[in-house]
């Protein structure tokens, strides 16, 4: 389960005009198969933090990590991208 603090920051900013394009650009780069290899999604992870200027721990980095491949997310199926959208909304 990835921090509810970090998820917190994280939903402020996608909800900030500023970060959204930014966000929503890499987000859209990443595929399933992406979305399955830890290192890639690693990447993904420091990749967002750069982009909103926020700092993870690498305990933080790991969780999140865990928590993404866990998911098993294609972002090319609607009810995949909702189920996350749900879930970042709950914290």
């Amino acid at each position: 389960m990835p921090d509810p603090h970090l998820m917190g920051m994280f939903r402020r900013h996608l909800r900030n005009p500023r970060y959204w394009g930014r966000i929503r650009g890499i987000l859209h780069s990443y595929d399933y198969h992406a979305l399955q290899d830890p290192y890639a999604v690693g990447t993904m992870i420091d990749q967002l933090c750069g982009c909103c200027g926020m700092g993870i721990t690498p305990g933080q980095r790991a969780e999140a990590v865990q928590f993404v491949v866990a998911q098993r997310v294609d972002p090319r199926l609607w009810s995949h991208r909702a189920r996350m959208w749900r879930t970042l909304h709950s914290y």
